[in-house]
């Protein structure tokens, strides 16, 4: 099952890298958030493979990754599970921005900063993009 969602994060993170071009810098960002999430519902579920989330689902809600992250990835140190729930919860407002909100700002800095922080969260949890 994590591995399941290790290679989702890895396809989401390469299609990411194919949407540079400024036409697709909304789905860049969009692909960087799922690579991210995957990445890290994967790490979740590999820790603890019974794992159950709210509602008795399989995976976790959005808004509760970054509690997720602090509470139950203890293997990485204090400081490292702030920096990866920080960089989580950008990669969700860019997210949203990019596909909920039209008259958003989701400019090539935006997209280069989501491929770099949802990058990072790949390789912290130890997944080649």
């Amino acid at each position: 099952m994590a591995s399941d969602w290790h290679q989702m994060a890895r396809k989401a993170a390469s299609a990411a890298n194919a949407l540079t071009a400024p036409e697709h810098y909304r789905s860049c960002v969009s692909r960087c958030y799922y690579a991210a999430y995957s990445a890290v519902a994967g790490e979740l579920l590999r820790r603890d493979p019974g794992m159950r989330f709210a509602r008795d689902r399989r995976n976790p809600d959005h808004g509760d990754l970054p509690r997720y992250i602090r509470n139950n990835l203890t293997h990485l140190p204090p400081w490292r599970r702030s920096k990866l729930a920080t960089q989580v919860r950008f990669l969700r407002q860019a997210r949203e921005d990019a596909d909920y909100r039209p008259a958003a700002m989701v400019d090539e800095a935006r997209a280069r900063d989501a491929r770099r922080f949802a990058h990072a969260v790949l390789r912290e949890l130890g997944i080649e993009p």
